[in-house]
C-alpha cells in the first residue's frame, strides 16, 4: 500500500511539473511575440558590443607578437576607457560652452529690451568671450546697448568694425550706419561721405523697412535726384503713413498740386485708423493733426489738439509742442478771417482779435500772433481807432481783458500815447502776471521814459526773463536797462546769452563791442565788431 501511494505521489508530481513547464513555455512564447518588435533594443547593443570588442582586438593586434590572453586584454582596457573619457569630457565641455554662450546672449538681449544696459553689456561681453557663438551678433547687440545709453562714440566704433566700407560686413550693422549717416545729413550735409552712405544703404538688411527707405529718399534728395527720392519716400509711406508728408512736399515741388490733397487725405485716413487703434500714441495724434491742418479742417485740428492736452499724458516738451501747434491753428484761422471778412470794421477786428487772443493764450511768445496784433496799430488812423473801439468793447464785456489791454497798449505805443500805453500794459499784466511778453514790453516802455523808474523796469524785465529765459528779446530788454544803470558786466552777460539764441547776431555783437570798450577790453571789443561785419544776414521768414 505504501509503495502504491508513493508511485501515485510521484506521478502526480510529474504531471504537475509537466503542466508548469507547458504553462511557462506558453507564457514565454506569448512574451516573445509581444516583444518581437522591440527586439532591437537588446540585439543592437549586443552587436555593437561585440563589434567594439572585435575592434579592440584588431587594434591591439599590431602591437602584440602573439595572441594575448583575455587577462592581457583586460589590462589594456583602462587606457582605452581613459581615452574615451577624455574625448567625452572634451565634447561635453564644448557643448556646455556653446550652450553658455547662447544663454549669455539671450540674457543680454532680454536685459537690453528691459533697458538694463549695464547688465546687458556684462552678459553680451561674456557671450563674446566664450568664442562659441557668432560674435558679430553679440557685438551688434552690445553696440545697440551703448546707443541706448547715448554713448554714440562706442556704439559707432563697434558698428564700424562690423560694417566696414568697401567690404560686406554684418547686414544689420550696415543698416545702423546708413541710418546714422542719414541723421548726420540733416545737420551737416556738406561733410557726409556719399560713397560710404550708399555702400551702407546697399548692403543693409531689411530693405523694406520704412526708415531705411526714408534714408534712401534723403540720400537722393541730397544728390538732387527728386524723382528717385520720391520713389523711395512712397515706399517708406507704404509702411508708415507719416512719410506721406514728404511725398506731398515733393509732389508740390513738381507742381503736382492736384495730387497733394489726395495724398494728405490718404494720410488723414490712415493716421485716423492708427490713432483709433492706439489712442495713447502721441506722435500719431500730432501727425493726424498735421494732416487735418494742411487740409484746412481747423476746427477738427483744434479739437484734436485740445483733447490731447486735456489727457494730461503729455510730457512738458510734448505739451509745449502741442500748444505751439494750437497757436498756429488760431493764426491760420485769423488769416482766413482777415481774407474772407476783413479786419477793417469794429466787428471784424473783434472777431479777428479773438483768434489772436486764443493763439497768444496757447503760446504767449508766438511771434506770428504778435506781428498780426501789431497790424492793428500800424494801419490807418481809422483802422487804429476801430481797433481801439473793438478792444475796449471786449474789455467792458469781460472778454480777453488781459490780452485786450496788451493790444491797446501796443496801439497806443505806436500812436505815441506812452502814458495810455503803459496804463493798459500795467492793467493787462496785473490781470495776468504770466504774460511774459507783456512784462517785457512794459519794461521796455518804462525804460525809454525821460524820468524812467529803472528799478521798476528791471523788475518787470526780470519777471519776463524768469518766465521764459530762452527769449532773446527779453534778454535784450533787460540788458538795455542794465546798461542804463551802468551795470555793464551784467548787461554783457545778457547780450551774450541773447547772441547765442538768435539768428541775427549782428546787433548783439555791436552792443557787446560797445560794452567791452567801456569795460576796458579793447581787443575783445574789436573781435565783436569784426564778427558783426562778417556775420551773415538771416534769411527772411514767411
Amino acid at each position: 500500500m505504501f509503495i502504491f501511494l508513493r508511485r501515485l505521489w510521484i506521478r502526480w508530481q510529474m504531471r504537475r511539473q509537466s503542466r508548469r513547464q507547458r504553462r511557462e513555455e506558453r507564457d514565454e512564447s506569448l512574451l516573445t511575440r509581444l516583444l518581437a518588435p522591440f527586439r532591437w533594443l537588446w540585439v543592437v547593443p549586443q552587436v555593437l558590443g561585440w563589434a567594439f570588442w572585435l575592434g579592440i582586438r584588431s587594434s591591439l593586434e599590431p602591437f602584440i607578437g602573439r595572441r594575448r590572453s583575455l587577462a592581457d586584454l583586460l589590462w589594456g582596457l583602462p587606457a582605452i576607457l581613459v581615452g574615451s573619457l577624455v574625448v567625452t569630457v572634451t565634447a561635453l565641455g564644448q557643448v556646455r560652452q556653446r550652450g553658455s554662450g547662447n544663454l549669455y546672449l539671450a540674457a543680454g538681449q532680454e536685459n537690453l529690451l528691459a533697458d538694463e544696459q549695464p547688465v546687458a553689456q556684462l552678459y553680451l561681453q561674456k557671450a563674446i568671450s566664450t568664442k562659441s557663438i557668432d560674435s558679430r551678433l553679440a557685438l551688434f547687440y552690445l553696440a545697440n546697448s551703448y546707443e541706448r545709453e547715448e554713448n554714440f562714440e562706442r556704439a559707432d566704433s563697434l558698428m564700424s568694425s562690423l560694417a566696414p566700407v568697401d567690404a560686406v560686413g554684418f547686414p544689420a550693422a550696415h543698416r545702423y550706419m546708413a541710418l546714422r549717416l542719414d541723421d548726420d545729413a540733416i545737420g551737416r550735409a556738406a561733410s557726409i561721405d556719399l560713397d560710404a552712405w550708399k555702400w551702407h544703404l546697399t548692403h543693409a538688411d531689411d530693405q523694406s523697412l520704412p526708415l531705411l527707405q526714408k534714408a534712401w529718399g534723403d540720400y537722393f534728395m541730397l544728390l538732387g535726384n527728386f524723382k528717385e527720392a520720391l520713389t523711395h519716400f512712397r515706399k517708406a509711406a507704404e509702411g508708415d503713413p507719416s512719410y506721406l508728408f514728404q511725398v506731398a512736399e515733393l509732389e508740390l515741388r513738381h507742381g503736382e498740386r492736384d495730387n497733394v490733397r489726395s495724398i494728405l487725405t490718404s494720410a488723414k485716413e490712415r493716421l485716423t485708423s492708427r490713432a483709433t487703434a492706439n489712442p495713447k500714441d502721441i506722435r500719431t495724434r500730432l501727425l493726424l493733426a498735421t494732416s487735418l491742418y494742411h487740409l484746412g479742417e481747423l476746427s477738427e485740428t483744434e479739437r484734436l489738439l485740445k483733447d490731447s492736452l486735456a489727457t494730461g499724458e503729455l510730457s512738458p516738451e510734448e505739451a509745449a509742442d502741442f500748444r505751439k501747434f494750437l497757436a498756429a491753428v488760431f493764426i491760420k484761422a485769423y488769416d482766413q478771417h482777415a481774407m474772407q471778412v476783413g479786419v477793417e470794421s469794429a466787428e471784424g477786428i473783434a472777431e479777428g482779435f479773438r483768434y489772436l487772443q486764443s493763439a497768444l493764450e496757447s503760446d504767449p511768445n508766438s511771434q506770428l500772433a504778435l506781428s498780426r496784433l501789431a497790424e492793428f496799430a500800424r494801419g490807418s488812423p481809422a483802422k487804429a481807432e476801430a481797433g481801439r473801439q473793438a478792444l475796449r468793447k471786449l474789455i467792458a464785456g469781460g472778454q480777453a481783458s488781459a490780452m485786450a489791454h496788451f493790444a491797446l497798449g501796443t496801439i497806443e505805443t505806436v500812436a505815441g500815447n506812452q502814458e495810455l500805453a503803459m496804463l493798459n500794459m500795467k492793467q493787462g499784466l496785473a490781470i495776468n502776471p504770466q504774460l511774459s511778453v507783456l512784462a517785457n514790453n512794459l519794461a521796455f516802455l518804462m525804460s525809454e521814459q525821460a524820468d524812467a523808474d529803472l528799478d521798476e523796469a528791471l523788475q518787470l524785465a526780470n519777471q519776463a526773463v524768469d518766465t521764459d529765459p530762452k527769449q532773446a528779446e527779453f534778454l535784450d530788454t533787460r540788458a538795455g536797462i542794465l546798461t542804463r544803470q551802468g551795470k555793464f558786466a551784467a548787461a554783457a552777460v545778457d547780450y551774450q546769452r541773447a547772441l547765442e539764441l538768435t539768428d541775427d547776431r549782428r546787433p548783439y555783437q555791436r552792443k557787446l563791442a560797445e560794452l567791452y570798450e567801456k569795460l576796458g577790453d579793447l581787443e575783445l571789443a574789436a573781435q565783436y565788431r569784426a564778427a558783426s561785419e562778417s556775420s551773415p544776414q538771416p534769411a527772411a521768414r514767411n
